[in-house]
């Protein structure tokens, strides 16, 4: 009796849930296609709006025919579709290598140095973004064995873009994978065709930064949930060991990925019961306890001070957030700098606090409003992911295809990156309202996802953040399709009976 009273309240909480993600996304897609900000060139709403029609109808009609496909001869179009993302992304090698600048550079230098033998960070990570110390320690172990073999400095950049080349195609790997074992071969070799596509994927292969090479993790931790759930026999325990252990690599690597860990440990919460739920939420809070105690552990010794007093207060990420766009601005950086120097990060997060207040006061509620509504345009209305920016600072070299990206004729670049965003986000709309009575794996990533967006409302934002999460946001995406394909073929078929 208290058991399915419990069920029930879980499954109510999740309905709701529901009810209010849907509407979200709702407002997401609206956001798109009608409040874009245009970052990069302005765009035509009727074309957005027939592009992305036209795109699903493309799809459709892909899905129709790979019905009539034998499975045994899936595999070719699979092959296909990952080597033409490899070519594409090899193409961005060839045409679109950029000087390291911003973080990128500070992230690149600190590892070469690291590497040469430098005992400490430089003070970049330890006084202000001890965030990026993760990615920069990984990168001085791979150089210090490149180092072994050459003394080229170009080196360092193509082993970062090679890096980046893995990463990506295994988060690409693991969405096939998920979807090959969720959806069926056949809806899966559309999931790989559709990957080819979302040009983040091969636009972002020449800026070596957290954003691609933990875009895996968090694809990966829903995997290895759903192999747990999917399994009674002892390998439940080490999917979720595992799980726990990427989870904290991911956390040490991009802070961000946090937000999938706790998507997954509140679905275990509502679909696990009685002593699996014990059980799993032991393993997983241990295992990834245990990574990031070894992880701060490892990092704190390449500081000169405490972990625990390196960076700067978190509310100066929640400040940065409350101006302009909601984007990186160089007067608050310099602003919690002064203070962390001359009076310590306490006095910082203190200055810090009040300037939120100040900030929220002056905006008022209609204000913070009007605000909010376009910090979400700043982050979920580009389509290229910001990706433009980063390669237009300072190319290594100029060439003819720059200009189809970057440069003047990219209305084609700009508008398949906008159709293909716009179709996502109806596709994980679709994948709300078709799950709203199921209770599974993808009911947690739709927790992650809306987890992601109130994130982004309260930190410091852009929509080159949403990287890292790009592969879950297409997995759930294409739930929602194949969903609604498999609804609407089945709807045609009693109609023809």
């Amino acid at each position: 009796m208290v058991q399915n009273m419990i069920k029930n309240i879980k499954q109510n909480l999740l309905k709701t849930f529901t009810i209010v993600f849907i509407i979200t996304m709702i407002f997401l897609v609206w956001t798109a296609i009608f409040n874009n900000g245009s970052l990069f060139r302005e765009l035509n709403i009727y074309v957005e709006i027939i592009g992305a029609i036209g795109f699903i109808a493309l799809l459709w009609l892909i899905y129709k025919i790979l019905n009539r496909i034998d499975e045994r001869h899936l595999w070719i179009i699979v092959g296909f579709s990952f080597i033409t993302i490899i070519i594409l992304q090899l193409f961005f090698i060839r045409y679109f290598r950029v000087n390291p600048s911003w973080d990128f550079d500070v992230i690149i230098g600190g590892a070469k140095a690291i590497s040469s033998g430098d005992k400490y960070l430089w003070s970049y990570f330890y006084e202000r973004y001890p965030n990026n110390s993760g990615i920069t320690l990984v990168l001085a172990f791979i150089y210090s064995f490149v180092r072994k073999f050459t003394t080229n400095n170009d080196i360092y950049l193509y082993v970062g873009y090679l890096l980046n080349i893995i990463m990506v195609n295994l988060s690409v790997y693991v969405i096939y994978k998920f979807s090959e074992e969720e959806f069926g071969k056949r809806f899966s070799a559309l999931v790989s065709i559709f990957c080819i596509f979302v040009t983040p994927l091969y636009t972002y292969t020449t800026i070596v930064y957290t954003d691609t090479i933990t875009a895996v993790f968090p694809i990966l931790e829903f995997y290895l949930l759903y192999k747990a759930l999917k399994t009674n026999s002892k390998k439940k325990w080490l999917y979720i060991s595992v799980l726990g252990v990427l989870a904290a690599v991911g956390t040490i690597l991009k802070t961000n990925i946090l937000i999938s860990f706790i998507a997954i440990v509140i679905i275990c919460i509502f679909l696990l019961r009685n002593i699996d739920l014990l059980k799993s939420l032991i393993i997983l809070l241990a295992s990834f306890s245990i990574v990031m105690v070894v992880g701060k552990g490892i990092i704190s010794e390449r500081f000169p001070i405490k972990y625990e007093d390196a960076g700067f207060p978190y509310t100066h990420w929640i400040m940065m957030g409350l101006k302009n766009q909601g984007g990186y601005d160089g007067y608050d950086v310099n602003f919690t700098s002064d203070i962390c120097k001359k009076q310590g990060k306490e006095a910082a997060e203190k200055a810090n606090i009040e300037e939120i207040k100040n900030r929220l006061k002056n905006y008022g509620v209609k204000g913070y409003l009007n605000f909010l509504k376009e910090k979400i345009s700043f982050t979920w209305g580009d389509g290229t992911y910001y990706a433009p920016n980063k390669l237009r600072r300072d190319p290594i070299n100029t060439n003819n295809m720059q200009e189809y990206v970057i440069g003047e004729k990219n209305q084609a670049y700009i508008y398949l990156s906008q159709f293909v965003h716009i179709v996502i986000l109806i596709g994980i709309t679709i994948s709300g309202v078709m799950s709203y009575k199921r209770y599974d794996v993808i009911k947690g990533i739709q927790i992650c996802i809306f987890g992601v967006f109130l994130f982004l409302i309260l930190w410091e934002t852009r929509s080159r953040y949403l990287v890292c999460y790009l592969p879950l946001m297409i997995f759930c995406a294409m739930d929602g399709f194949n969903s609604i394909f498999k609804s609407v073929e089945s709807k045609i078929i009693l109609n023809d009976s």
